[in-house]
């Protein structure tokens, strides 16, 4: 990899992986052999979405913290954006209860799990809730939240915008807006949860920074556009490999690093050209639209195919496998320390999202104003990990019965 002068690398979502990510370093030698900056003044770009799902989220924070002391002192630079896991941690160290229980199914209980581990602990992350003192990590009284807060939302490098997710058309205007508004939002949780509620608020806009996905191509052109950018690198979405399309305006990198245990990355150069780069794989110019697949993908997908050819082929299905929740099942699935918030799902039907089993029905919130509910979907495997029956006396019944 070091045979192109690259400036700058952005690398996509990590997901606990340190060991990945641990390599992609030492490959774009970015670190040395004890693990310390090497990079010189180059600038390393991570997207975001370092926590949740993998082993070792907290540790990674570690990582990057040391090394962007470690970079800044020799002239580099490593520069972090918040992904939408890091927002949803934050959101749940302020006290948010819905998102408490959304970090929690989206893979906040792997940081839970590494969190009791390095104090000597052994635990599930099954343990709803998961203690104060554990949320309180992503807040800003720990300097894993004072860390996060110092993150940008969005920078810019050469012609191209670097967000975690993508940029609505509606959204902020520009790149320093959009970390204004950031940099601006209150500490305390009360103030903090106001600010990103509104929906001009980088953290919270849907079609956004951090959770926009398959944004129409003329969306795509009107943003960059506005923003006045040849295009823009995102992460977020899974694509198997590195993406570029709308006539290069969107360049997408998240390869499923925690899926494939692979790195990839793109580069630029001196020139402002943008390279592909991969483990296994020499760099590759990226000069028109297409598809470079990370190979660690493409040998997963062989070895499946592989797998279901010899397979012993099963009879015809009779019909869907009972679910383990039927319909009618009310599920607790979150409930604070102090009753003062809880959720319920109320099954109706079971279907598919996402290419998997769901559950479909009545999100149930009880909160210090009273029963509310909601229709909602969600995968079936989240579900029946941490959901719990519930007896029918736990909701009121004009509730679970009325329209």
């Amino acid at each position: 990899m070091r045979n192109i002068d690259l400036t700058t690398v952005v690398m996509g979502d990590l997901h606990g992986r340190r060991d990945v990510a641990a390599r992609a370093l030492a490959d774009l030698g970015f670190t040395d052999a004890s693990g310390r900056w090497a990079g010189g003044s180059r600038t390393l770009i991570q997207l975001g979405d370092v926590i949740d799902r993998g082993p070792e989220g907290l540790a990674l924070l570690e990582l990057l913290m040391q090394l962007q002391a470690q970079a800044r002192a020799a002239g580099g630079d490593v520069t972090c954006l918040i992904g939408n896991h890091e927002s949803i941690a934050m959101r749940a160290a302020a006290g948010d209860h819905s998102f408490r229980m959304n970090w929690t199914y989206n893979g906040g209980g792997a940081n839970y799990v590494e969190w009791l581990d390095g104090q000597g602990l052994h635990g599930d992350d099954r343990e709803l809730p998961y203690p104060e003192e554990f949320y309180m990590l992503f807040g800003p009284g720990h300097r894993y939240g004072r860390w996060l807060r110092s993150h940008q939302m969005a920078c810019q490098v050469g012609e191209y915008v670097v967000v975690h997710a993508g940029w609505a058309p509606g959204g902020p205007p520009s790149v320093a807006e959009a970390n204004d508004l950031w940099a601006t939002t209150p500490d305390e949780a009360p103030g903090f949860l106001a600010a990103i509620s509104r929906p001009e608020h980088p953290l919270s806009d849907p079609s956004g920074l951090l959770w926009s996905r398959d944004q129409p191509e003329a969306d795509i052109v009107a943003v960059c556009e506005r923003l006045g950018c040849r295009g823009l690198i995102a992460g977020h979405t899974i694509t198997h490999g590195i993406h570029t399309s709308v006539d290069g305006r969107l360049v997408q990198i998240d390869v499923g690093m925690l899926i494939y245990g692979a790195w990839a990355a793109v580069g630029l150069d001196g020139d402002g050209r943008l390279w592909a780069l991969m483990e296994g794989r020499g760099p590759r110019p990226i000069v028109a639209d297409g598809f470079i697949p990370l190979p660690a993908a493409q040998e997963a997908v062989r070895t499946r195919i592989a797998a279901e050819l010899s397979a012993p082929q099963p009879l015809p299905d009779d019909g869907a496998a009972p679910a383990r929740y039927p319909p009618g099942s009310l599920l607790r699935l979150y409930r604070s320390r102090d009753g003062g918030w809880s959720q319920y799902l109320l099954v109706q039907r079971t279907g598919s999202i996402y290419g998997g089993a769901s559950y479909e029905g009545r999100w149930i919130t009880c909160t210090a104003t009273g029963w509310s509910w909601r229709p909602g979907i969600w995968p079936a495997e989240p579900i029946e990990r941490f959901g719990q029956l519930a007896s029918p006396d736990e909701v009121p019944e004009e509730i679970t019965s009325g329209e």
